[in-house]
Parts: structure tokens; sequence; C-alpha cells
């Protein structure tokens, strides 16, 4: 597909969903750092234990999702 005049791009549908799910990787990686950090708020402003379960939760989803965000950009 020419989209300017000398300059041919070939877009494929392959190519829109492999940057899409990056896009929706780093997402879930920014919201699963948050949540640690909300995580982590819980306990010193809202005094509000949290227990080891949701901590040891919390931490496994960031770190999974990091290892995947880095094993689908990188690929």
């Amino acid at each position: 597909m020419e989209i300017f005049p000398g300059i041919n791009i070939d877009i494929s549908l392959s190519l829109i969903v492999g940057i899409m799910v990056k896009m929706l990787m780093l997402i879930l990686l920014f919201l699963s750092i948050i949540m640690v950090r909300q995580e982590a708020l819980m306990d010193r402003v809202v005094n509000l234990p949290m227990g080891n379960t949701l901590k040891t939760l919390v931490w496994v989803f960031f770190v999974m999702t990091l290892i995947l965000t880095t094993i689908v950009v990188i690929a």
C-alpha cells in the first residue's frame, strides 16, 4: 500500500495487532505498578493492615506482568 508517493509501506493486520498487544502489555505493567503502590500506601496512610496473602498476590502479579511484558515487547 502506497500512502505517500515513492514510499512503500506494508501495513498488515498482524503488524497492527502486534503493536496493540505491546501497548496493552505496557498499560498492564503500568497498572500493576500502581497496584503495588496502592497496597503500600494502605498500610501507612489508612492504617488498614493488609494481609501477607494480598501483598504476595500483588507482588506476584507485578513480577509476572513484568516478565510477560519483557517477553512480548522484545519478541
